[in-house]
């Protein structure tokens, strides 16, 4: 379920044209810490160490949902589920 949700659900995407566009903020929605405490939200966008796994993403969503990660040009979306 985990795979099949990162492989076909979650994209990544550098897009500086929608610079100043209001996404909500990946490190609001929390972080998915309950067995790592010390689990801190990304400051910037690596994708050799980005897991969007420490964040607690909506996995089932009949809609689409954009979030920025940190205060970088890269849009995490989570697509609706089929």
């Amino acid at each position: 379920m985990i795979t099949n949700f990162l492989k076909n659900n979650v994209e990544v995407m550098y897009r500086p044209g929608l610079q100043g566009k209001n996404f909500e903020s990946l490190a609001s929605i929390g972080l998915n810490n309950k067995y790592n405490a010390a689990l801190t939200a990304d400051t910037s966008y690596d994708p050799i160490t980005f897991n969007p796994l420490k964040y607690n993403l909506p996995m089932h969503t009949t809609v689409k949902k954009m979030y920025r990660i940190a205060n970088t040009d890269y849009i995490l979306t989570i697509y609706p589920s089929l």
